[in-house]
């Protein structure tokens, strides 16, 4: 391939839901000029909206019930494109839409400074809200709920807190509020603490599977927004890299259920905001890889179209690496990367002989892989 289209460096980003393989969305340039840090957690972000989209687009085909969440994620992705810097009013939005689908009296955000936790925002409760308002950061012992999610844990249950919890803040959280069952779930970026959102009823329910995933795919939505407001308070460069996020979620919004106008939109910003000359995302079966979408010059989009789905047949190629668990893979020169060398597709093809294809175009040589 990279001859075909002529690429050099290249950079890919795997999609994943909870550790298995979904996709990839990738992007390359015609010269050897390696992706930077930046534009590589960029890729990530756009990597795990396409997996919010996907995910969104599973939910809305289940039941009636999965419409009322899709709805409720729409109206959340609404705030966050009308509050690019500002997290309180999404916060504000994403905890009460997630007390009132999982039939919660009461749900907090807090963030997560790597020593401390911060209140960031409540809803429910009056007398819990001001009480967690008040609470000054706090370190959570070991064994308590946060003490657990600090120590690596994704998602902590409560069937009831009366019994299940003994720790002296969490019992005063209890008398204050009544709590019984509730459920946290970590807010984690690239594997770091940023955060936990819980929710929690007053008396002994426990949340069903459906309703965690809910709080789950709120969760992935809170961290894109603190994520958003990081990147637009940097650089003016930021700014215009939200832009294009909150372009992206508008297409998502607009298109519940349909991901081939969401991976259009998707991949024209990664490539303008990269800087890049052919890209493409592929969607993965468990044991193919679809081609989803592409963008690229008119020549090298007729050739890559012609191949049917990519079998990976080996593991030293870079999907075939993506398959083993790699979640990033950037390419500096594909000319001299031997793992470009062949990428078998349904009929037989390589990177190297695609030249032909696209002979009139720059070199393209800087490659970027990414799984979501």
């Amino acid at each position: 391939m990279p001859a075909v289209a002529n690429i050099r460096s290249w950079l890919a980003v795997a999609l994943r839901k909870d550790g298995a393989l979904l996709g990839t969305i990738a992007v390359s340039r015609h010269e050897v000029r390696p992706f930077s840090e930046k534009e590589i957690a960029l890729l990530q972000n756009f990597a795990a909206q396409a997996v919010i989209a996907m995910e969104n687009a599973r939910l809305i085909t289940e039941t009636r019930e999965a419409l009322k969440h899709q709805t409720a994620t729409a109206e959340v992705l609404q705030v966050i494109n009308s509050s690019t810097s500002h997290l309180a009013p999404v916060f504000d939005a994403m905890l009460g839409k997630a007390t009132e689908l999982c039939e919660a009296a009461f749900g907090v955000l807090r963030t997560w400074d790597g020593e401390c936790f911060h209140f960031a925002g409540a809803f429910g409760n009056s007398q819990l809200t001001e009480w967690a308002r008040k609470r000054p950061p706090f370190t959570p012992e070991r064994a308590s709920i946060l003490g657990r999610i600090v120590g690596g844990e994704s998602l902590v249950t409560m069937v009831d807190a009366l019994r299940d919890q003994t720790s002296p803040g969490f019992r005063e959280m209890t008398e204050v509020s009544g709590m019984r069952s509730g459920v946290t779930v970590a807010l984690r970026k690239d594997a770091v603490l940023v955060g936990s959102l819980t929710v929690y009823r007053q008396e002994v329910r426990p949340f069903t599977d459906k309703q965690i995933a809910l709080l789950q795919n709120f969760a992935a939505q809170a961290v894109i927004a603190m994520e958003n407001a990081r990147l637009i308070t940097e650089t003016r460069e930021a700014l215009e890299q939200q832009t294009a996020t909150a372009e992206v979620l508008q297409v998502i919004n607009a298109s519940p259920g349909h991901l081939a106008p969401v991976f259009d939109a998707m991949l024209e910003k990664v490539m303008r905001l990269c800087e890049g000359t052919c890209g493409h995302l592929y969607v993965y079966d468990g044991e193919r890889f679809h081609q989803a979408a592409i963008d690229a010059v008119p020549l090298v989009k007729d050739w890559w179209r012609q191949f049917g789905p990519v079998q990976v047949k080996t593991y030293d190629t870079p999907l075939g690496r993506l398959v083993a668990g790699e979640r990033v893979i950037r390419i500096v020169d594909a000319r001299e990367d031997p793992a470009t060398a062949a990428v078998p597709a349904s009929g037989s093809w390589s990177m190297s002989a695609a030249s032909a294809a696209a002979s009139s175009s720059p070199s393209m040589r800087t490659t970027l892989c990414a799984v979501l």
